[in-house]
């Protein structure tokens, strides 16, 4: 019996934690426009080489990756 529950309780997190990456609909998307809006500042890159992941662990936790290609810096006045 004490198994069962066992198996139990770990289904459940399993599906508690799946269902907490259920973000709404183009969550993704808005965060990697956000995010390309920033780095735009800096380099010259385009939206499409950003790729954006996001996960949670088994401790409920959001695992975040960021990839990207910038072609090259751009000129940023330096104040002193």
């Amino acid at each position: 019996m004490k198994r069962v529950r066992r198996e139990a309780v770990t289904r459940l997190k399993s599906v508690l934690l799946q269902d907490k990456l259920h973000a709404p609909n183009n969550f993704i998307e808005f965060v990697k426009r956000d995010i390309y809006t920033t780095l735009f500042n800096y380099f010259e890159i385009n939206e499409e080489d950003i790729e954006l992941t996001v996960e949670v662990d088994k401790a409920g936790n959001y695992i975040i990756e960021i990839t990207g290609r910038a072609y090259r810096l751009k000129n940023i006045p330096v104040i002193i």
